[in-house]
């Protein structure tokens, strides 16, 4: 043992034995010089700020909020003003006759949950014939109000298209936190696969280390007779698979890198080394609540509960516009004219000239 000992520290002092030295292949890769350590919290917290999938969702999620104002301002009433201005130049027997028309009308409407249309409109009217010396004023208000019997009649039928909506909302707001989730499952996922290509990295790195250490002991061994030289043959066949190993890690980690990188959504030329200890905290499994958890939270499966409710009021539309067409309608007018536009509408108001009328279409 000690005649071992002598000749190792001869060959640690070098001798001989340098004339066989094998040296490293050129390949083995070596990481960059600068690089820049990267928690999992900061990992995630890029993927979510620069990823252009939940960027357009984010996008499209405006889109959808807009979408259901529109739904919920169905039964909001609608004003409107209508003017119009008329000239009719009429020529008989010679006489040529002209007369201006303008009309100002504002329109109030407004549809009911019933299915109801109800509706008021206030005609004013100016008219100057040529013919006659003074501009005569008009004012009619017109009330109109129509209810379907069948056909779009109740509130289940008419406050379909707003349910819609609103679970239509749902659903996007649960698929934009599906995307959320997704991407962060993955970058979780790309950063564990790094860190265990890194520690593969060290873990080739130490066999070659040894391979080569073993090598130069093997080499000090055959210098002093005590082992046969062909022991080194096995020992640099041995070395060489490791470094092939260690290769073979080196692309991993790069692919792991580079796939990390993608869902970061950064440079391609950055190089991250995950720095975050794994930590497995002790958790035990209970069925039930695992269900129930899965049952509340799981985003696809509230969708699929939403799109089957959302089918279910299809369904009932589907249904009610099977039904014939019968429609309440009525419609009461009031009108007034004089040459001031005052007493056009005092008159119109105090009821001189009115008119009504109810019935079914």
């Amino acid at each position: 043992m000690g005649a071992v000992l002598v000749v190792l520290a001869s060959a640690g002092a070098g001798g001989a034995v340098a004339q066989e030295g094998i040296d490293p292949p050129s390949a083995v890769l070596s990481p960059p010089t600068s690089y820049r350590s990267l928690s999992l919290r900061q990992a995630i917290e890029l993927a979510l700020i620069n990823n252009r999938t939940l960027e357009k969702a984010g996008l499209d999620r405006g889109v959808q909020r807009f979408d259901l104002k529109v739904a919920e301002d169905e039964f909001v009433p609608n004003l409107d003003l209508v003017t119009s201005v008329q000239h009719n130049p009429i020529t008989i027997a010679g006489s040529r006759t002209e007369t201006d028309t303008g009309i100002i009308t504002p329109v109030v409407s407004q549809r009911i949950p019933t299915g109801a249309r109800f509706g008021v409109a206030w005609d004013n009217l100016a008219t100057d014939n040529s013919a006659q010396p003074d501009t005569v004023y008009g004012s009619n208000v017109f009330l109109e109000f129509e209810q379907p019997l069948l056909r779009g009649a109740g509130f289940r039928a008419n406050l379909a298209g707003l349910r819609i909506a609103r679970l239509s909302e749902k659903s996007n707001l649960q698929e934009f936190r599906r995307l959320v989730i997704n991407t962060i499952t993955n970058v979780v996922f790309a950063y564990r696969s790094l860190q265990q290509a890194q520690r593969q990295v060290e873990v080739s790195e130490s066999a070659v280390a040894r391979a080569r250490e073993q090598l130069r002991i093997n080499r000090a061994l055959v210098s002093s007779g005590i082992i046969p030289p062909v022991e080194i043959i096995q020992t640099e066949a041995d070395i060489a698979n490791q470094e092939f190993d260690l290769l073979t890690a080196q692309s991993v980690r790069d692919s792991s890198r580079l796939a990390l990188v993608r869902l970061l959504d950064v440079e391609r030329d950055s190089y991250f080394v995950a720095v975050e200890q794994i930590t497995l905290p002790e958790f035990i499994p209970n069925l039930e609540r695992c269900r129930r958890l899965a049952f509340e939270n799981r985003p696809d499966y509230r969708q699929i509960l939403t799109g089957k409710a959302i089918s279910d009021l299809a369904v009932d539309v589907a249904k009610n516009n099977q039904l014939w067409s019968l429609n309440l309608n009525s419609r009461y007018r009031i009108a007034g004219d004089d040459i001031r536009y005052s007493e056009a509408v005092d008159r119109s108001f105090s009821r001189y000239n009115e008119d009504w009328a109810v019935g079914l279409t």
